[in-house]
C-alpha cells in the first residue's frame, strides 16, 4: 500500500451517499433507495474484500470493522447494499494482501506484524475472531518485510511482495512452498528474488497470468517475472516492464488481475484510473498506452481505487480506499477508453477504506 500517502479516515455509509450526489454521482440514488430494501443474504460467500483501515494500539478509530476481512454473498452484491457484510472476520491489524488456496482456506498479509495468516474454509463460514490455523512469521533475519501482497502459484506455493523501502528483505518477492504452509513457524522461504536497478521498488501488487508468468506493480510500473526465473533465488531483470504512458497510467499502481483472456488489469491510485493492457501489449518492455482506460467522468466514482477483481461474468469489481465503496463495471462497458457508470454501489460503515479483494471462483 501506499501507507504514507493515503491512509485515510473511514467514510460512513451515509456521508458517502450524500457526498457522492454532491458530486453528482447518479448511481448514488440508486444505492440509497436499494439500501432501504436490501436484507444480509444467506448463502455462500462470492466475495472478500479487506480493509486495511488498522488500529493498531494507541491510535484512535471509531469504525466499527477496522481490521477485517468482510464476506458478501452474490445476493448481497447483486444490486448494491449499505448493510453488514455476511460474514466479518477480525483480525488483529489492518489487512493488505488476501488470497484463497485451492482448498478454500483464506490467507492474509499483516504488514504491522510481518506475519502471514491462514484462517481455515472452515473457520470463514460465520462472524468471528478466529485463531488462524496457521501463521508464518518472520525469521530473524526479515523473511517477511512489511507483506504487502499475495499470489499462489499454479503448484500451491504462496508469493509474497515485501513492500517495505528498507532493510532485510525490503523490496523483495519470496516464496513460501506448500508444504511450508502446512504449519505455523518462522520458514527461510524457498526462494527469493531481490531487486536489480530498482527493478522491485515498493511492490503492491501480484498476479499470475494464464502462463504461469508472475505480474507485480511497485512505484510506477508493472514487471513480470517468468517461471525459469522463479524457479531459484536470485536477481534476475525483469522478463517485461510496462511503464508509465507520460499521462498517468501508472502513477500509483495498485491492485491488479487478469481477465479470463489475459489482459492485466491495474488499479491507478493517483490518477484514479483503472487501466487494462491487452496481452498483445504484455509481449515486450515499453511505455504502452493502455488499450483500456476507466475514469471517473462526471460520477467521480473512482477514488484511490486499490483491489480489482473479476466475477464469473466478467464483471470488474474495484475498491475505493478514500470513499469506501465496492463498484462493479459491466464486462460489455470495459472494452474501450471510457468513463463508464458503475451499476453497483456497495457501501456502509463495515468497509474500512477497502483495498484487496478477492472474487470466489
Amino acid at each position: 500500500m501506499w501507507w504514507n500517502a493515503r491512509r485515510t479516515a473511514s467514510v460512513p455509509d451515509r456521508i458517502a451517499v450524500a457526498a457522492a450526489m454532491a458530486l453528482g454521482v447518479g448511481a448514488a440514488l440508486a444505492l440509497a433507495a436499494c439500501s432501504k430494501s436490501t436484507a444480509p443474504a444467506s448463502g455462500p460467500i462470492a466475495l472478500w474484500v479487506a480493509n486495511s483501515g488498522s488500529t493498531r494500539t494507541g491510535n484512535t478509530n471509531t469504525s466499527p470493522n477496522p481490521n477485517s476481512i468482510l464476506g458478501f454473498t452474490a445476493s448481497q452484491i447483486a444490486t448494491g447494499t449499505t448493510l453488514p457484510p455476511a460474514v466479518v472476520i477480525t483480525t488483529n491489524d489492518g489487512n493488505t494482501g488476501i488470497a484463497l488456496d485451492a482448498n478454500g482456506n483464506l490467507w492474509a498479509a499483516n504488514p504491522f506484524d510481518n506475519s502471514i495468516a491462514e484462517y481455515s474454509a472452515t473457520q470463514i463460514t460465520k462472524t468471528g475472531t478466529p485463531k488462524p490455523n496457521v501463521l508464518i512469521s518472520a525469521t530473524a533475519v526479515g523473511s517477511l518485510n512489511q507483506p504487502a501482497a499475495l499470489a499462489f502459484d499454479p503448484h500451491g506455493n504462496l508469493w509474497v511482495a515485501n513492500s517495505a523501502a528498507a532493510g532485510t528483505n525490503a523490496n523483495t518477492l519470496v516464496e513460501f512452498s506448500a508444504s511450508q504452509l502446512t504449519s505455523s513457524g518462522s520458514p527461510i522461504p524457498a526462494v527469493r528474488i531481490a531487486s536489480t536497478a530498482g527493478s522491485i521498488t515498493n511492490p503492491q501488487g501480484m498476479a499470475f497470468d494464464p502462463s504461469g508468468n508472475l505480474w507485480i506493480s511497485d512505484s510506477a510500473a508493472v514487471s513480470e517475472f517468468t517461471p525459469a526465473q522463479l524457479s531459484a533465488s536470485g536477481a534476475p531483470t525483469p522478463a517485461v516492464t510496462l511503464g508509465d504512458d507520460g499521462l498517468g497510467s501508472l502513477n500509483g499502481p495498485e491492485g491488479i488481475t487478469f481477465d479470463a483472456k489475459g489482459n492485466l488489469w491495474v488499479a491507478v491510485f493517483f490518477s484514479n484510473l483503472v487501466v487494462g493492457y491487452s496481452s498483445s501489449q504484455l509481449a515486450a518492455s515499453g511505455n504502452p498506452v493502455p488499450a483500456v482506460i476507466v475514469r471517473s467522468g462526471d460520477q467521480s466514482a473512482l477514488n484511490n481505487p486499490c483491489g480489482l477483481t473479476f466475477d464469473p461474468s466478467g464483471n470488474l469489481w474495484v475498491s475505493n480506499v478514500t470513499t469506501s465503496w465496492l463498484l462493479k463495471y459491466l464486462a460489455g462497458e470495459i472494452t474501450s477508453p471510457s468513463s463508464p457508470k458503475p451499476v453497483v454501489f456497495v457501501a456502509g460503515g463495515s468497509l474500512v477504506s477497502p483495498c484487496a479483494m478477492t472474487y470466489v471462483r
